[in-house]
């Protein structure tokens, strides 16, 4: 009998472990919820003069969670560059793009700016537009008490967020988290703007953390951003 139990007692393990592994037990998705940071390269060219085009030739498509881009396009290459308008009353308009499984593209675009009650201007600006197929939805926290911005950042919960109002616009994020001194024209960054973005079941934070590469002549976005809970 002694030696039937010392036989017994290991098969009964193994098919402990089998049923734990039944093909109909759902997959549980481990979701990373570490803080992640991305680059998105503008190509910028100084050498291009205002009346010859932007001087911004390459897009760049994200989505939350991926390491590198989803794809790139250049202004050069009419196969893969999106002339995205999001102006609709004006036969340009276009919001879509054929690039597919993306979030967030960040690129030059044209837009409308008021310029008074009825006065606007149609401008080339640059910033970070939403894929509307992907139903994104927008709300934005500015934090004016915070001294330090990335802890502020990081302790950011859903509990915190639940109550804003969010939007589907594709430009809920767009470009004025930046703003230019026209006396140097140098960039500074709104990185106290903290930009809350549902997608689905899930909600990601997001704030823009730089404008400018290795030099002040370059044209690089930085931003943070994390799955939060």
């Amino acid at each position: 009998m002694k030696n039937m139990k010392r036989i017994l007692l290991p098969l009964v393990v193994a098919a402990g472990i089998f049923t734990a592994c039944d093909d109909d037990d759902e997959v549980v998705e481990v979701k990373d919820y570490g803080l992640k940071t991305f680059t998105a390269d503008l190509a910028y060219d100084a050498s291009i003069g205002h009346d010859e085009g932007t001087n911004y030739t390459q897009q760049t498509y994200f989505a939350f969670g991926e390491e590198t881009a989803v794809a790139t396009a250049l202004v050069s290459d009419s196969l893969s560059w999106t002339e995205f308008n999001i102006i609709e009353d004006t036969t340009a308009y276009n919001v879509t793009s054929d690039v597919e499984n993306w979030d967030l593209v960040f690129t030059h675009y044209t837009t409308r700016i008021m310029m008074g009650p009825t006065d606007y201007l149609d401008y080339g600006v640059t910033g970070t537009l939403l894929n509307l197929e992907e139903n994104l939805q927008v709300a934005m926290i500015e934090d004016t008490v915070s001294t330090d911005l990335s802890a502020a950042f990081a302790d950011l919960a859903l509990v915190d967020v639940a109550d804003l109002e969010y939007l589907p616009d594709v430009d809920a994020i767009g470009y004025d988290w930046k703003s230019i001194d026209f006396e140097t024209y140098l960039y500074t960054v709104s990185d106290n703007w903290f930009y809350i973005i549902r997608k689905q079941d899930d909600t990601y934070k997001l704030r823009f953390t730089s404008f400018y590469g290795s030099s002040t002549d370059e044209r690089q976005i930085k931003i943070e951003y994390q799955l939060m809970q």
